[in-house]
C-alpha cells in the first residue's frame, strides 16, 4: 500500500513541477528572410525561433539579453540556402517570438497580440549591420 501512495505521490509531484508551453498547431506561422553579412549573403547558416514568456518580456524591446537564454524554448530552426534566403514555419502560441542566429537576435512579435496564420517577410537582414 505505501508503494501505491508514494507511487501517486511522485507521480503527482511530477506533473505539477513540470513547466510546459503549449502551441496550437492548427495556427500556424511562416516567416522568411534573407541573411547577410557586410552586405553578402550568409550560406548554408542555422537560423532558428525560440520563444519567450510574454508576460516577462517588455513591450517595445528589439533584443533580449543573451544572459535570459535559458528562458528560451527553440520551436524551429533551418539552414539558409547558397543565397542566405530561408523560410520556415512554427506553432502559434502567446509567447515573444524570437529570431536567432549565431549572436545575432531579433524579436519578432508577441504572439498574444498577434493573429494566427500570418506571413513576415523580414526582407534582408544584414547581421553585421544589424539591419
Amino acid at each position: 500500500m505505501k508503494i501505491k501512495i508514494l507511487f501517486v505521490f511522485f507521480i503527482l509531484l511530477g506533473l505539477i513541477s513540470c513547466s510546459e508551453r503549449h502551441f496550437d498547431a492548427s495556427e500556424r506561422y511562416v516567416v522568411q528572410g534573407i541573411i547577410l553579412k557586410n552586405g553578402q549573403p550568409l550560406p548554408h547558416e542555422r537560423v532558428g525561433i525560440d520563444t519567450y514568456l510574454s508576460d516577462e518580456w517588455q513591450s517595445g524591446m528589439d533584443t533580449l539579453a543573451m544572459e535570459w537564454y535559458d528562458s528560451y524554448t527553440i520551436i524551429n530552426a533551418v539552414y539558409t540556402d547558397k543565397n542566405g534566403a530561408f523560410k520556415m514555419s512554427f506553432p502559434r502560441g502567446n509567447y515573444v517570438y524570437i529570431l536567432y542566429l549565431d549572436k545575432y537576435q531579433q524579436v519578432l512579435f508577441d504572439g498574444k497580440n498577434t493573429g494566427a496564420r500570418q506571413f513576415f517577410d523580414l526582407g534582408r537582414i544584414d547581421i553585421a549591420n544589424k539591419k
